[in-house]
């Protein structure tokens, strides 16, 4: 029987793995962006838990939404 998939985690590794949740929450962000919605970007940016705003693809939707600001 197969366990449950854990993420692997290592000091110092910046590239932990998000849950589905927050990553799809950044891939909904990331779509209100390309459409122009930036307050709805916002929205989503702010429903991720601590550790996955710490994520490089959730720093670059941050990015993202200051440019636009």
């Amino acid at each position: 029987m197969l366990g449950a998939m854990k993420p692997i985690r290592r000091k110092g590794n910046q590239r932990k793995c998000l849950s589905f949740r927050d990553a799809l929450l950044i891939k909904s962000a990331e779509g209100w962006l390309a459409l122009g919605i930036a307050e709805e970007a916002f929205r989503e940016v702010r429903k991720l838990k601590i550790c996955a705003a710490l994520h490089p693809d959730a720093v670059r939707v941050f990015q993202q939404l200051q440019q636009v600001a």
